[in-house]
């Protein structure tokens, strides 16, 4: 039977220097990166596009897009073995609309 390591880290994704010691501490504990799996989202409350703000707005595309492509930016680097792996999770309303989201 094989064995696994892991490893977490507590990580504000909306910032950039912590994404990147998030990556370095996975990468100073194992020497590489098999496996990144990006979950973290936010949904703030749903108001209609009208009434959306500009920081709502910010906070989502920090959140959800900007801090995903920046953690495989850091990471992939370090994912040089086969096999190696890049999990990015979506929210179900990509795929199925609900009234009143905008």
């Amino acid at each position: 039977m094989s064995s696994y390591t892991a490893a977490g880290c507590a990580c504000h994704v909306g910032s950039a220097k912590q994404l990147k010691a998030f990556v370095e501490s996975g990468v100073k504990e194992f020497g590489r990166i098999d496996v990144l799996v990006s979950n973290a989202a936010v949904s703030p409350a749903a108001a209609p596009i009208t009434e959306t703000t500009e920081d709502a707005i910010d906070k989502i595309l920090n959140i959800n897009l900007k801090s995903a492509v920046l953690l495989v930016q850091y990471a992939l680097p370090h994912m040089k073995t086969p096999g190696a792996a890049i999990v990015i999770n979506s929210s179900v309303t990509a795929y199925k609309s609900v009234p009143e989201p905008a």
